[in-house]
């Protein structure tokens, strides 16, 4: 049995999380083509937003069109750009 504290907390998360994909996804819609370092230099703090892009993708907002080098990293890296 799930008790009801977990049950709250749990759906707190899920509300959480999807505020954090959305402000992602207007980033990425302001800033297309970034790398997802980029993006999270961007992001004001949302946590562990490399986590919320593929979220993003495979829910059909975003997509990664091609790779280039990070301008944070020098690392061969996919962009994020509006799907």
């Amino acid at each position: 049995m799930i008790h009801e504290n977990s049950k709250a907390a749990y759906a707190t998360i899920q509300d959480m999380t999807v505020t954090h994909q959305f402000a992602l996804l207007k980033i990425v819609k302001e800033n297309p083509d970034s790398t997802a370092r980029e993006i999270e230099l961007l992001s004001n703090n949302i946590p562990a937003p490399w986590k919320r892009l593929p979220e993003l993708r495979f829910k059909g907002f975003v997509s990664n069109p091609y790779t280039r080098p990070c301008k944070v990293t020098g690392r061969k890296s996919m962009v994020w750009a509006e799907a």
